[in-house]
């Protein structure tokens, strides 16, 4: 978390080669606020890696892209 700076993804994802991910969870149906849609534009247009995954099978699936070798 970021106290301080609402809107900011929950996790931070570091995989084994360095790179880092700022994943916002959310349910299959779930909508980002548009303070959260505000802070992940600001963070694309600085470069980062952000993601906005909804559901289980979807974050097994951003796990196995990220690191492949790791499960």
């Amino acid at each position: 978390t970021s106290p301080g700076s609402p809107g900011v993804p929950d996790p931070l994802i570091i995989t084994p080669a360095g790179i880092v991910w700022f994943v916002e969870l959310k349910t299959e149906t779930g909508r980002l606020a548009k303070i959260q849609r505000y802070q992940k534009g600001e963070l694309e247009k600085r470069g980062a890696n952000v993601r906005v995954i909804r559901g289980w099978d979807a974050a097994k699936e951003f796990v196995n892209e990220v690191m492949p070798n790791e499960i």
